[in-house]
């Protein structure tokens, strides 16, 4: 990308979904109607991992059913050092430390 020096998307297409107990986590086969890997399909982080821009995810808030949100910082190419004030800057403004989503009982 050429005009913006940064793109803030969030890191995935649907709220969070919750661990599985067996470890074997599996996300919704369709979004919107439009089928989607249920493994990797609603995961928005990875394709940037394949340009090579930088990027950082960083929590931003709950659910209203307690679970973590968060927003996904991508920059220019070579230009990890925005990335990483972007988020220093974030995380001052929107304090997560000390907040954490209530255990699975």
């Amino acid at each position: 990308f050429a005009t913006p020096d940064l793109i803030v998307p969030p890191p995935l297409a649907i709220p969070p979904v919750k661990n599985a107990t067996d470890g074997n986590t599996i996300g919704p086969t369709s979004i919107n109607r439009e089928a989607v890997d249920p493994l990797i399909g609603w995961c928005m982080t990875y394709p940037i991992n394949y340009t090579g821009h930088p990027a950082i995810s960083v929590p931003a808030g709950f659910t209203p059913l307690g679970l973590p949100v968060g927003l996904q910082i991508i920059g220019k190419r070579h230009a990890d050092e925005s990335v990483l004030a972007m988020a220093a800057r974030f995380e001052r403004i929107q304090p997560w430390f000390g907040r954490y989503p209530g255990l699975a009982g």
